[in-house]
C-alpha cells in the first residue's frame, strides 16, 4: 500500500537555480539581490505598510514587541491553543502571558475569553489566523482592539500571502507576522516576514531591524558612523533563504490552485460525515479570497479521533493532531501557579485532526484518504447495528 505523508514541501526548480546563482554569482549573502526582490515584492505588495524579512515568525513576534516597547509587567493575551514560540517570544520580553479561550469546536480565539483577562496592564492582543483563513471572530477581535487602544499583532503564520488577501491583511492589524518555514505553503527552509502597518512606521523599527544601530540613517544622510540608538538584534534573513523563497513567490498561484482544489474534494467527499454531526467542524473552502493551508476535522470525541488516527496510520496515511493547550503545560503551569480554565482548547486538541494538505498532494491521494475515513465510520456503524 502506497504510504501518503502529511507534508513534503514544494522546492520548483526556480528556488534550486536561484540558489545555485547566489552561491556563485560573488555578491553578498546579506542583503544581498534575492533579499532585495523579496523585499521589494512584499513593500509593493503591503503598500502603505512595510515589510521587515526575518528568520523565523517567532523573531517576527520579538521584532514585534520591541518595536510596541513592552516593558515587564506588560500583559499580552494569546490563545491557548497556538504554538509555543508565541509564548516564549512574550516570555523573554518580561511580560505577562493571559492565556484565552478558543471558540467552542473551532481553533479560533474567543473574543469573549478575551475580554474577561483585559486589564489595566493589557497592552497586546496576539491573534492567529489559524489554517490561513481570517474569521470573523478575528475581525471582532480587532475592532475590539481598536475600541480599546490595544495593539493587535496578527499571527499569519499559516497564510499564504497572495493579492487577493493584502488588503485585508493591511486593514485588519497594527503588525501581522508570517512565517517561511518548511511546513508552510511558501516556504524557504526556516524564514519570516513582519508587516508594519503605516501608522507605526518610523524611524525606530529601522534601528530594531539593524541590530539597534542607525545604520540606515547613515547611508542617507552620509553621516560617518553607526551608533547603537536603540534595541535590536539579528533578525535578517540569510541571502540563501531569500534566493528559496523567490522561487516559491513565483510559484505561488499554481500552489494556491492546487490547495484550493484539494480543499474543495475533501470537503465534497466527507460532506456525509458533516450532515451526520461526525465531523462537527472542518476547513472548508467558502467563497472568502483566503486560501486554506491546513485541513482539519474537529470530530465528535476524542476516542472516534484516536480510533480514526490509528485506523489512517494502519493504512499508511500520515495525519496530525496540532497544538497541546498551553495552559495544560508542564511549564506554563509550574511558572504561574495557575490552573486555567480553557475548556474548549482542551477538547479542541482531544478532537482536531489534521489531514495531509500540501500543493503535491495529488487529487488520487485524496480520494484514497476521504474513501479511507469513510470505510472507517461504515465499519464503526456495522459494529454498533
Amino acid at each position: 500500500m502506497k504510504q501518503i505523508s502529511f507534508y513534503i514541501p514544494d522546492l520548483n526548480e526556480n528556488s534550486g537555480r536561484y540558489v545555485d546563482k547566489a552561491l556563485t554569482s560573488g555578491k553578498s549573502l546579506f542583503r544581498g539581490e534575492f533579499h532585495e526582490k523579496c523585499t521589494h515584492y512584499f513593500n509593493t505588495l503591503f503598500f502603505p505598510s512595510k515589510s521587515y524579512l526575518v528568520s523565523s515568525c517567532t523573531d517576527a513576534i520579538c521584532m514585534a514587541l520591541i518595536i510596541l516597547e513592552l516593558q515587564q509587567q506588560d500583559e499580552v493575551i494569546i490563545s491557548s491553543y497556538t504554538f509555543v514560540t508565541v509564548a516564549n517570544a512574550i516570555k523573554n520580553r518580561g511580560c505577562h502571558i493571559k492565556l484565552a479561550d478558543t471558540i467552542a469546536n473551532s481553533p479560533y480565539m474567543d473574543l469573549q475569553s478575551v475580554k474577561k483577562l483585559i486589564t489595566p496592564r493589557t497592552r497586546v492582543v496576539i491573534d492567529m489566523y489559524y489554517g490561513g483563513i481570517v474569521s470573523e471572530e478575528n475581525v471582532k477581535i480587532r475592532k475590539f482592539c481598536q475600541e480599546n487602544n490595544l495593539f493587535y499583532i496578527a499571527d499569519a503564520a499559516h497564510l499564504i500571502i497572495s493579492e487577493e488577501t493584502v488588503q485585508t491583511i493591511i486593514e485588519i492589524a497594527d503588525i501581522t507576522v508570517f512565517s517561511f518555514h518548511e511546513t508552510k505553503v511558501l516556504n524557504c527552509g526556516q524564514g519570516g516576514l513582519m508587516v508594519l502597518n503605516s501608522s507605526l512606521i518610523n524611524h525606530s523599527a529601522d534601528e530594531v531591524y539593524n541590530h539597534g544601530t542607525d545604520k540606515d540613517l547613515v547611508k542617507i544622510t552620509q553621516k560617518k558612523f553607526y551608533e547603537w540608538t536603540n534595541e535590536g538584534l539579528e533578525f535578517n534573513l540569510n541571502e540563501i533563504s531569500c534566493a528559496l523563497l523567490w522561487g516559491q513567490i513565483e510559484g505561488s498561484k499554481k500552489t494556491v490552485d492546487n490547495l484550493k482544489k484539494n480543499v474543495s474534494k475533501y470537503n465534497d467527499r466527507l460532506k456525509v460525515l458533516k450532515d451526520k454531526g461526525k465531523i462537527q467542524n472542518w476547513t472548508e473552502l467558502n467563497q472568502t479570497s483566503f486560501c486554506p493551508t491546513i485541513m482539519y476535522l474537529v470530530l465528535d470525541s476524542a476516542e472516534n479521533c484516536t480510533s480514526l488516527k490509528e485506523h489512517l496510520a494502519h493504512k499508511k496515511i500520515d495525519t496530525r493532531q496540532h497544538y497541546y493547550p498551553l495552559h495544560q503545560s508542564q511549564y506554563y503551569r509550574n511558572k504561574s501557579g495557575k490552573q486555567d480554565s480553557c475548556n474548549n482548547a482542551s477538547h479542541l486538541y482531544d478532537r482536531l485532526l489534521r489531514l495531509p494538505l500540501f500543493s503535491l498532494l495529488s487529487e488520487d491521494d485524496v480520494i484514497t484518504i476521504c474513501n479511507t475515513i469513510l470505510t472507517f465510520y461504515e465499519a464503526k456503524n456495522s459494529a454498533l447495528v
